[in-house]
């Protein structure tokens, strides 16, 4: 990129003219001051290596009616700045050649705006990048921020998600540096990692908070910058990649406190988990790690962190441990050496934390070997076209171009190791076909013809079928390109296997449903202890008064009766802890409270509470999963009868449940709306923000997970519902679902 020499600069004389030619030759710029237009001419015939003029406003009517001084601009090729006291100055009308507006209202900000203004200018090499329409919509649709800087931290380069983080256009941000966008401290952070990753000639790692200029939300990111290097093996700038990591940080702590599904969910993770004592010994991993490293479960629980290392590498993983223990995290990376000697790059993290008052440092370790090669590429690579094409083909995400006829265009290697098929077999496929079955076509339609020009991207999920048969969910964010006319080109699909995250959901929610019947328990077997014996009883009745037929069929009745009770008992109690099938039927609301009532209604009695149900007659049917809003209302249940118990050890007047629902209009839809009310000691204004977060609990810890609340709001949300409470602290709390009646939009 070519770089600012001589500085031709028209001056008035005036003290501002003076101080901004005082304030670049200080910058060490060549500065050439004349201060008439005669002069100009002669000027650019003695100095043939200016590189930009700068005109004071009072020259501007003489310089545009000198041809000369055009001819020998244009010859050049010179950017030419004119310096007003403000844009008003610039008559609309006025015949201005191949002139720039700066405002000098300081002589600091005069030369920051020049200096921006000729980057623009020179800005031919990496424009070449941007001509490649293909691959520049590739990088667009990357749910990471990208962006590329010079060695002064000017940026290059930015994509639409990075747009998002500034508020501002890519055109407005080119040019320019983070003190433009962000706050002196963000910008200097910002800055200061840029030199860590230019210093190191290597690519470097950090986690920040970003906070997105467009909508004011945060999300805690993951940040790899990478040196760029000229032909010479110079260092010319940065490229950067944050990932949004704020999912993988909450599934963390997620995984460190699930108890009953702890190792499930442990295992499911892609990277290496580990859980170490502070004296190095290992107290968790998971199946990953064994995978990886090649030893057995017997010997990982043998070894010690540090035998895992490179010898070169050793040091930094043991700073690592005693900065994770002192100061409560760290992150490092190295090699990891495997039994077979095989030795991977990894980037380790380490958080510590408590259980029962002992330390432990829990961590992933996520293989970054397509960093390396990626940084290898940099290194060696000159062009530009070839570094975004082995972004593609390289990613670890999944991504394939298909048209609009149904054919497949080119798919990178994760896509197709995702879906079994090689690219020449896709080719010769329709995506709307082979990949998808029928009863995902019309959904899929419609999503898809919701883009528009405009609104090029769209979001949904559904499933995908290998090529083996295998049926598997996906989550796509698929990009429309259109050509000048409006017309749509192709799709750009983003794909990712959220198969573990499905299982996950799953198995959350049956925890919850175990938790629930073994609540249960001592009531059912109560319920069904009554009716045996009542057919005990009756039953010696019958042998003692054969001979009177009217009593023979009175006690006959009973026992059929008592026999009914314990089959509705039992039908209601397996119909609740069985697995369910994903489907939604019309259902009424009074059908889902009775059969949740007849399986703690006697628990509640026992514990002397006082059940009152207040229900709307004629309530209208919900489209739901019944099952589903059965386990909230008995989430809700169970936990009204934890806080009446612990407010009430006895009876008590106020020790009552209050089961109500009724129907209510809204933006002229019809909805019902059910509650459970207790008088125990309500929630604490301090901990209400935290109620429907997962692994929250004010209970003992054998006493919930946590999850019972965070699960209930995930089931209404899934049924378009709302789900909220209201509470006064040491009196009340009532919390209320919100259901659309009859059928709801997909």
């Amino acid at each position: 990129m070519n770089t600012i020499k001589t500085i031709l600069l028209v001056s008035s004389n005036s003290k501002a003219d003076l101080e901004i030619e005082s304030k670049l030759k200080s910058l060490g710029y060549e500065v050439f001051s004349v201060d008439s237009i005669l002069t100009v001419s002669k000027a650019l015939k003695n100095f043939t290596d200016i590189s930009i003029v700068l005109i004071d406003i009072q020259f501007l009517s003489a310089w545009n009616e000198d041809k000369e001084i055009h001819s020998a601009v244009a010859k050049q090729n010179l950017p030419v700045l004119c310096m007003v006291e403000s844009e008003s100055d610039i008559d609309d009308n006025s015949d201005s050649h191949n002139f720039s507006i700066i405002e000098k209202s300081s002589s600091s900000l005069v030369i920051n705006q020049m200096i921006s203004m000729t980057y623009r200018l020179n800005l031919s090499d990496f424009n070449r990048i941007k001509s490649q329409n293909f691959l520049t919509s590739l990088l667009e649709i990357l749910p990471d921020l990208v962006w590329a800087k010079d060695i002064n931290g000017i940026y290059l380069f930015c994509n639409i998600r990075f747009e998002n983080f500034f508020g501002a256009k890519k055109a407005e941000i080119i040019g320019k540096t983070d003190y433009d966008f962000t706050d002196k401290e963000t910008a200097a952070l910002f800055r200061k990692n840029d030199e860590i990753a230019i210093e190191a000639g290597k690519p470097s790692i950090n986690e920040e908070i970003l906070t997105f200029a467009n909508d004011g939300h945060k999300e805690h990111c993951e940040t790899i910058k990478v040196p760029l290097y000229d032909i010479n093996g110079k260092v010319y700038g940065v490229v950067g990649i944050a990932r949004d990591i704020t999912d993988r940080k909450k599934n963390e702590k997620k995984l460190t406190e699930e108890k009953d599904h702890s190792r499930e969910l442990i295992n499911s993770l892609p990277g290496l988990y580990y859980q170490i004592r502070a004296d190095g010994k290992f107290i968790a991993w998971n199946k990953e790690f064994e995978n990886v490293s090649g030893y057995s479960s017997q010997e990982v629980s043998l070894m010690n962190p540090i035998e895992f290392i490179v010898d070169k590498d050793k040091k930094s993983i043991k700073l690592g441990i005693n900065k994770a223990f002192s100061d409560g995290y760290s992150e490092t990376a190295a090699l990891f050496l495997s039994k077979d000697g095989t030795k991977t790059p990894y980037y380790f993290n380490a958080t510590k934390i408590i259980i029962d008052s002992v330390s432990y440092i829990i961590g992933m370790g996520v293989d970054i070997s397509a960093l390396k090669n990626t940084e290898k590429t940099l290194l060696k690579t000159m062009g530009r076209e070839q570094f975004l094409a082995d972004i593609y083909r390289k990613s670890p995400v999944a991504i394939a171009i298909a048209y609009p006829d149904g054919s497949f265009g080119e798919s990178n290697e994760e896509f197709i190791k995702m879906t079994g098929y090689t690219n020449e077999e896709l080719r010769n496929l329709s995506w709307t076909n082979v990949l998808t079955s029928s009863k995902w076509h019309e959904f899929e339609q419609k999503k898809l013809g919701q883009m528009t020009a405009e609104n090029k991207v769209v979001k949904y999920e559904k499933e995908y079928i290998k090529k083996d048969g295998t049926v598997f969910p996906v989550s796509l964010s698929v990009m429309g390109n259109f050509n000048d006319d409006g017309v749509l080109s192709y799709y750009i699909g983003y794909i990712q296997d959220i198969s573990g995250r499905k299982i996950m959901e799953a198995d959350l929610r049956n925890s919850q449903k175990l938790k629930a019947i073994g609540t249960l328990a001592s009531g059912v077997a109560h319920e069904i202890n009554n009716p045996i014996n009542g057919i005990m009883n009756y039953s010696q009745l019958i042998l003692d008064e054969s001979e009177n037929n009217e009593s023979f069929q009175q006690y006959a009745q009973e026992i059929i009766n008592e026999t009914d009770r314990v089959a509705e008992i039992v039908k209601n109690l397996l119909l609740f802890s069985r697995e369910e099938v994903a489907q939604y039927s019309l259902v009424h609301i009074e059908e889902i409270i009775e059969k949740t009532l007849s399986l703690i209604r006697t628990i509640i009695k026992r514990d002397q509470i006082t059940l009152d149900l207040n229900l709307e007659k004629n309530l209208p049917t919900i489209l739901c999963r019944d099952q589903q809003i059965q386990q909230v209302l008995m989430n809700l249940l169970t936990n009204a009868r934890d806080a009446l118990n612990e407010k009430y050890e006895g009876y008590d007047k106020n020790k009552k449940i209050i089961v109500s629902c009724k129907t209510f209009n809204k933006e002229n839809k019809d909805w019902i709306r059910f509650s459970v009310k207790d008088f125990g000691n309500g929630i604490s204004s301090k901990i209400s923000g935290d109620i429907f977060n997962p692994f929250f609990t004010t209970k003992r810890a054998d006493s919930g997970t946590g999850l019972g609340l965070s699960i209930s709001y995930s089931i209404i949300k899934e049924h378009n519902g709302n789900f909220y409470f209201t509470t006064e602290e040491g009196k009340f709390c009532e919390f209320c679902v919100e259901l659309p009646s009859g059928n709801f939009d997909d």
